[in-house]
């Protein structure tokens, strides 16, 4: 499953109020290859003062969390045990176990048993994700003030710069997902928008998706290749996906709702938020959206996003019962 991007990159605003959302780097211990991974009945807090970024199809949960000392730590969760990562964020974990991210502002990762692996890419770099493979994807300065676009191949030495966007005035790509196939999905920077794009499985070949907005972010892409994020217009925000071939982009959810795409699986359900209606899953086949619940209702000025979901169900993301309060990280319940 692939899931929201990353929090290095993410601002969005938390019903008027800004929020952001976390980054980079999880732990595994062994786990049953059975374990359950059932959405929940209910929400359930994993981690207080948190995010969930991440889950895998064995209920490995992964973000960051804020310590006693004030400081972000990452975090992994499994079946209610919580482990403390140190200083950095928990971006994405895999089906093996592997985790990737930042721990103390370093490009890493961590093996099943938690071993941490810096991959010497120095400071402000990071890892947003990795594949079945062990592919990973993430970012880091070449030099002072000029970050790059990487993709790292199991075994190889030196990570591989990615291909800028053919776009004249184009910055920096910011590689978000990578699926099984080893497409890249993420964004480039022109004018100061951002806008969708990736990069073609194999040679890496830069590709500009389609845009009917003013701007638009990229948050995941499922082994299919669909790509899921949101766009705005002057209308307001609209949760979308760009499917192959032809990756036209095509809104989802409810209509006219306000709303973000964060996550996808390999089935292609989508999750996100809706500013009037909530934390929601979306069915491609079914066309079905269902509200998720969360710790607090729009109702009760609570407030909740829902930002990962793996292919059995279970979704992941921040919720708080108050608008104003903490946030904390949850698996949500329907």
């Amino acid at each position: 499953m692939r899931r929201s991007s990353s929090y290095a990159m993410v601002k969005r605003l938390r019903r008027g109020v800004a929020v952001l959302a976390l980054v980079i780097a999880p732990l595994g211990f062994g786990w049953s290859e059975r374990a359950v991974a059932s959405p929940a009945r209910g929400p359930v807090v994993v981690a207080e003062n948190g995010v969930a970024l991440d889950v895998n199809d064995h209920g490995v949960v992964v973000g960051s969390y804020r310590a006693t000392d004030g400081t972000t730590h990452a975090f992994r969760w499994i079946r209610g045990r919580l482990t403390d990562l140190g200083p950095g964020v928990a971006n994405a974990v895999d089906d093996r176990g592997v985790a990737v991210g930042q721990l103390h502002d370093r490009a890493t990762f961590w093996d099943r048993d938690g071993t941490p692996h810096d991959l010497g890419l120095g400071d402000q770099s990071h890892v947003s994700d990795i594949n079945r493979s062990g592919t990973m994807v993430g970012g880091f300065f070449t030099s002072p003030g000029e970050a790059r676009a990487f993709v790292l191949e199991p075994g190889a030495d030196d990570p591989v710069l990615l291909p800028l966007a053919p776009v004249e005035g184009a910055g920096s790509g910011y590689p978000v997902a990578i699926n099984a196939a080893g497409a890249i999905a993420g964004e480039f920077y022109v004018d100061g928008w951002s806008r969708p794009m990736m990069w073609q499985a194999g040679a890496h070949e830069p590709v500009v998706l389609e845009e009917t907005a003013i701007t638009s972010s990229v948050t995941g892409i499922s082994d299919h290749g669909t790509i899921v994020g949101a766009s705005i217009d002057d209308l307001g925000y609209m949760a979308v996906v760009w499917r192959a071939p032809d990756y036209r982009q095509v809104e989802v959810g409810e209509r006219g709702t306000h709303s973000l795409g964060r996550g996808i699986n390999d089935r292609d359900q989508v999750v996100g938020v809706s500013y009037q209606n909530g934390p929601f899953r979306w069915d491609p086949r079914s066309g079905r959206t269902t509200i998720l619940t969360g710790l607090g209702e729009p109702e009760t000025r609570g407030y909740s996003e829902a930002l990962a979901i793996n292919d059995r169900g279970m979704t992941v993301g921040y919720s708080s019962p108050d608008l104003l309060g903490p946030t904390h990280a949850i698996v949500f319940g329907e």
